[in-house]
């Protein structure tokens, strides 16, 4: 059987946004709280049902983030990490694509 981290190893997404930091302005910059939240707001993060993964300015195709989804929830199924009272819990994945940040929101990292 093939182990769900294994499949999520094996997925490269790679997203050529195009343009120029000169028209990078014109993209909104996303703040961390004001990103959908995909349990809730499906539809704004690209979603049919509700899931681990928002996409609001729709970098991936439908079926690319079906397939994320679909990797996500594998996981959850597939893994089991003990915890410090005893109980066994799954890893649960989630992920935001944004094509840009606001700067105030970055932890580190070059700001230009």
């Amino acid at each position: 059987k093939k182990s769900a981290l294994g499949a999520l190893i094996g997925i490269v997404i790679f997203q050529q946004l195009g343009g120029t930091a000169d028209n990078a302005a014109a993209v909104e910059a996303w703040r961390l709280g004001s990103i959908p939240n995909p349990y809730e707001q499906k539809h704004a993060c690209g979603l049919e049902e509700a899931g681990g993964l928002c996409d609001p300015d729709g970098i991936l195709s439908p079926e690319a983030r079906v397939k994320v989804v679909n990797v996500m929830l594998a996981i959850r199924a597939d893994t089991s990490v003990k915890c410090p009272d005893g109980s066994e819990k799954s890893f649960e994945v989630a992920a935001a694509l944004v094509q840009r940040m606001h700067p105030d929101d970055w932890v580190s990292g070059d700001k230009k």
